[in-house]
């Protein structure tokens, strides 16, 4: 958990120099030329949900297309899987887009999400993703599409053999295939999003970022080769909404095993939070909450939170 101590005095003429250094890959809109605030940083909202009868906690994520991961987070007082009828619960059905070009596909591990980019801001998709823990899924940085695989056959890499060497040489598409009924191949070797649904839903991670068949059979046919994909770890995420700044803050996530030359994720210091939400403020410094700020970072619950007061 992060400890903050938000009380250093920060020289504003080197503000940007030093934020650009310090930040590189976890706030990248604040560093990349071109991206200015818009206003439309905020991706639907967060809301309630009364559970009606018992049900289960994977049961309302499926419904509301959350990860089960993020409801957890966003209820830290829930223990246990089953949920009593009554049960009062906080959706975090609201997100601030990352942090970085919205273009193309944007997939963030620290949050777990997969987001689809359009013309528009307000036009994005956001889907909740499994990510391997093993073989590439904490790889990094930009890649693109170089192959979409409609019931793709699924060729075993070694390292897996190494593990299970009952495991075949290639796994044809059907019930037994980790990958699903569709794959889309990155131009990194073996890195694949592809569909985790099923009773192999336990392999998915050999396939590195699953998603619902629900949800890749809706992106799927938007797809074409050469599509861009970022892959980012963006624990802290900062934006704007109808004249107030918004925090949003993940449990961070180390990142390892990149496949390239590729940018690994600093940790995030109090010092990096403060530059990084003054930064955003710029102008409105004096709006800031800081007690706001100070929980939601300590918080890390995922969900969106307001942090600066109405203009006087």
């Amino acid at each position: 958990m992060f400890v903050f101590h938000l009380t250093q005095q920060l020289r504003p003429r080197r503000r940007r120099r030093r934020l650009c250094g310090l930040l590189a890959g976890v706030f990248s809109l604040l560093c990349t030329p071109g991206l200015a605030q818009n206003d439309q940083d905020l991706l639907g909202e967060p809301r309630q949900y009364l559970t009606w009868r018992t049900v289960t906690l994977r049961e309302v994520a499926q419904h509301h297309q959350l990860d089960i991961g993020e409801l957890r987070r966003a209820n830290p007082e829930l223990d246990g899987e089953v949920l009593p009828g009554g049960t009062l619960l906080s959706l975090p059905s609201g997100r601030l887009l990352p942090n970085v070009a919205r273009d193309g596909i944007v997939v963030n591990l620290a949050e777990s999400r997969l987001y689809v980019f359009g013309d528009r801001p307000d036009t994005a998709l956001s889907f909740p993703i499994t990510v391997a823990d093993r073989n590439c899924g904490a790889a990094i940085g930009p890649a693109e599409v170089s192959d979409l695989r409609v019931r793709p056959a699924w060729t075993v890499p070694a390292a897996w053999h190494a593990l299970d060497p009952k495991l075949p040489e290639t796994i044809l598409p059907g019930p037994a295939n980790p990958l699903g009924a569709f794959a889309i191949d990155l131009n990194w070797q073996g890195y694949v999003i592809h569909e985790a649904n099923g009773p192999h839903r336990a392999l998915s991670d050999k396939g590195c970022i699953g998603l619902a068949y629900q949800d890749i059979s809706r992106i799927f046919g938007k797809l074409t080769l050469g599509t861009r994909v970022n892959v980012i770890d963006q624990p802290i995420k900062l934006g704007w909404s109808a004249g107030a700044l918004y925090l949003e803050v993940h449990p961070p996530r180390s990142a390892a095993n990149s496949p390239g030359p590729l940018e690994t994720v600093p940790e995030v210091t109090p010092e990096m939070l403060e530059l990084a939400v003054k930064e955003q403020a710029w102008g409105r410094e004096g709006d800031l909450d800081w007690q706001l700020i100070l929980e939601a970072a300590r918080e890390q619950k995922g969900i969106p939170v307001r942090i600066t007061r109405p203009s006087s």
